[in-house]
């Protein structure tokens, strides 16, 4: 086993090698014609989704896999003559619980795509770590998927009837909240599902708003904390621009506004209400 780097835009990639072997994956990512090893090796640095490579000298082929040997080591096959088996370093780490990593924020959003990753945020002992969705595309990545949530009556959107589901398991006192709490992880952010809220802090303060019909948002506390929470002023930015009309809700919202007596937390700014997460799905 060897080790080799490929330079590309200025960041470094290092390889490990092993001759006359390969990953045998009948579902590559892709597979494109190059020259040698190197080049395959080059390619592979610059798709973020490739975490390793097989290369076939007899034609010439690179296959880029989303897999490693760590995590496949029975779909390692060596004694194949001309062939060069290529594992970017440190790509496979939160893929199996014994690498699992401390946070979404110590991937490096140049080499690891968004996914699921295996994590120990107590560090330690990994017999405790927990799958998670690391969102690495939005201003740097780093972002752990903590709530997806959907509607219970989307048309009409302005239903009594409608509200957000499921809900975390923040604290209210309000007797109408009324939609299922989840505690389970989401894995990608079609799985409707969230973490326990008292985990939230655990992966970090700033607070990423992602919508399919407006503008995302990132916030951090101020007086106010979404993650402690804490009612008072917040500090948000426009991350995306989803629609192309300016809403009145496009403006980054500059308070947060706890559940306690309401059907749902609130962010909101300068007398706009951006987000109301509305858990009472029955309303008077």
């Amino acid at each position: 086993m060897s080790i080799t780097n490929a330079t590309h835009e200025q960041r470094q990639t290092l390889f490990t090698i092993k001759e006359n072997c390969l990953l045998l994956d009948r579902n590559p990512l892709s597979v494109k014609a190059v020259d040698s090893s190197v080049s395959c090796a080059l390619r592979c640095a610059r798709e973020k989704r490739c975490k390793s490579a097989n290369f076939v000298s007899g034609d010439k082929s690179c296959s880029f896999l989303d897999k490693t040997q760590t995590s496949h080591t029975h779909l390692v096959q060596c004694g194949h003559v001309g062939a060069v088996y290529l594992k970017k370093v440190n790509s496979d780490v939160g893929s199996i619980p014994q690498l699992a990593i401390p946070s979404c924020k110590s991937l490096n959003e140049s080499f690891h795509p968004s996914g699921v990753y295996w994590v120990d945020p107590d560090g330690g002992s990994h017999d405790n770590a927990f799958k998670v969705y690391c969102e690495m595309d939005t201003d740097g990545g780093g972002w752990t998927l903590v709530w997806s949530y959907n509607f219970t009556r989307y048309q009409p959107f302005n239903s009594t009837q409608n509200a957000v589901t499921p809900r975390p398991n923040w604290p209210t006192n309000y007797a109408r909240v009324d939609v299922p709490i989840s505690t389970i992880p989401p894995l990608h952010e079609g799985d409707y599902n969230a973490f326990s809220f008292s985990l939230w802090k655990k992966f970090g303060q700033e607070i990423l708003f992602k919508s399919n019909i407006m503008t995302w948002f990132i916030c951090s506390p101020d007086v106010g904390n979404f993650v402690e929470w804490k009612d008072g002023r917040i500090s948000c930015k426009a991350a995306k621009r989803i629609s192309k009309v300016q809403c009145v809700n496009d403006s980054p919202p500059n308070e947060f506004k706890r559940a306690e007596h309401t059907c749902g937390p609130r962010i909101k700014g300068y007398g706009v209400l951006n987000f109301y997460f509305d858990g009472c799905k029955t309303k008077p």
